[in-house]
Parts: structure tokens; sequence; C-alpha cells
């Protein structure tokens, strides 16, 4: 927790020019907060959860660290450059999940399936934010798929990324149908349904956030549901 606080904080401080474009009236660097006591309050959840980390294991400690440094450099370099900017996003989300097998030492086809369905619907939510920063990207000089293929053909890309992460369910719900882990799968397979049918008339700014915040619905629900498994 305190390390996912401190990678939203880090990257919000470099996304401080393009927030001010795209979305002004959320963003608080400047009035609510100094950008200085924005890196004062990164350090200390950082320290927070490294020092929750050394109660754990040292396995756990060493995974917190590469976190931290990994969640650094994407704010810092790799969320710039169009694609893999999108993809160690993704992969950074991931992480987590990863996480909690290094912790338990324990790979199944059911966890390997699960970050993989994680990664393809995070990728599309990265992809579909991207387009709705357009603009700012644009005047901030930053590269991103939609900018780099354009409108129509990033979301065909995202389309893909849809229909991949059903595949994903589908090939997931045999191994859980029995839990109540399942239910998470058959609400999000109902949802991604849905967001297909809405991207193919998205075309302004407010309906792309609208899929965002479906994506971010699923992601949220996808960590909630691990405590049913």
């Amino acid at each position: 927790l305190f390390i996912i606080m401190g990678g939203y904080l880090i990257n919000s401080f470099y996304d401080f020019e393009k927030d001010m474009i795209n979305q002004p009236g959320k963003t608080y660097f400047g009035r609510l907060i100094s950008k200085k006591s924005c890196l004062n309050i990164y350090v200390i959840v950082n320290v927070f959860g490294i020092s929750a980390a050394t109660l754990i294991n040292k396995e756990i400690l060493v995974f917190s660290l590469l976190l931290i440094f990994s969640l650094w450099i994407y704010s810092h370099k790799l969320r710039k450059k169009a694609l893999l900017g999108e993809i160690s996003a993704s992969l950074l989300m991931i992480s987590f999940f990863v996480g909690l097998s290094v912790l338990n030492w324990r790979i199944d086809l059911t966890l390997f399936l699960f970050v993989t369905y994680i990664f393809s619907i995070d990728l599309t939510r990265e992809i579909i934010k991207k387009m709705i920063s357009l603009k700012g990207d644009l005047i901030v000089g930053e590269k991103s798929i939609p900018i780099i293929f354009g409108i129509k053909r990033s979301k065909y890309i995202i389309f893909s990324l849809m229909l991949f992460s059903l595949f994903a369910i589908l090939f997931l719900l045999p191994t859980i149908i029995n839990k109540p882990f399942s239910y998470y799968f058959i609400l999000a397979f109902i949802m991604i349904l849905t967001s297909i049918y809405l991207l193919h008339y998205s075309k302004t700014s407010n309906q792309y956030k609208r899929l965002n915040n479906m994506y971010k619905s699923l992601i949220g629900l996808a960590i909630l549901s691990i405590v049913l498994y």
C-alpha cells in the first residue's frame, strides 16, 4: 500500500505539466500542496513501505526495493516513450500480484492466467488513458500509442486487447468455477463485452473517460476478489 502510494505520488510529480493542461481542476500542486512537499511525502511513504517489508522476509524486502526503483524509472523515463511506457506501466501493475507468489512461493496455472488477465486489462486502460490525455501529450512532447498509430488504429489495438482479456477469462473460469472467485470473472466478462460496445461509439474525451472508469473498476474489483480465492 505504501509503495503504491509512493508510485502514484512520483508519477503525479512528473506529470504536473501535462495534468495542468488536461485536468487543471484536479491538479493540487501549487494550490493545496507544493511539489517539494510531494517529494517529502514520497520519501516518507517509501520508508514506511521498506520498513514493513523488512518485517516480512528478505525476499519481499528485495522485491520492494526493486519495485520502488522501477516505479521511479517508469515515472522519470519510460512513461514518455510510446508502447514502452504503456507496457512498462502494465508490467508494474502485475508485479504486485507476482509479489504474492514470491511471498508464498506459489506459481500455478490459475495465478499465471490471472496475471495475464490483469496485464491485458491494465494495458487496455493505459492506452485509453493516453486517448484521454492526447492533447497534453502533444503539447509537452510525450509519445504514446495514439500519437504514433493514430486514433483509429489505437481503437483496433484496444479492441484486440479486450478480446484477449475475454479469452483469458474463458481459460481461467474452468479452473475456479467452483470458487466464489469466479463471480468476479463472470461480472468482468459482462463489463468487457459492454466496453467493446462503448468503444465502437467512443469519439470524445468524456466517452473515453467512461471506458477508463469501467476499467478502473475492473482492476479495483480484481484486487478485492483475491480474498475470495
